[in-house]
């Protein structure tokens, strides 16, 4: 079988299970980490964090919409050590992003903030 990037968790969970024959056990997560998981998620969808991201200095947005944009992981992720401590929930979710490898949502969002 193939799938194709960006994958859904479950369909690598499920042919894990298909070919070994695993099963899984779930356990429910404490609320607060529903609330994280939920923001992350979000982050990732839409433009939840824009305003934050508008915040930040235009010479960095513009640094950061051109390391994604060439794909330059590298650049984008010592870029995201730069932002300051109070936006901690930024730099977490442009880190989320840059390692599930969605740097066109990068792309896109700093793009909304240059223009």
């Amino acid at each position: 079988d193939f799938v194709r990037k960006p994958f859904p968790e479950a369909v690598i969970f499920a042919k894990i299970a298909e070919y070994l024959g695993v099963r899984y056990i779930y356990e429910d997560l404490p609320a607060s980490t529903k609330v994280q998981l939920r923001f992350n998620s979000v982050s990732k969808q839409n433009t939840f964090f824009l305003p934050e991201l508008a915040a930040m200095p235009t010479n960095w947005v513009s640094n950061l919409y051109h390391a994604a944009n060439e794909v330059r992981e590298e650049s984008v992720l010592e870029l995201i050590e730069q932002i300051p401590a109070d936006k901690a929930d930024l730099a977490d979710a442009l880190r989320d992003l840059a390692h599930d490898f969605r740097l066109d949502v990068i792309v896109r969002l700093t793009k909304a903030v240059i223009q």
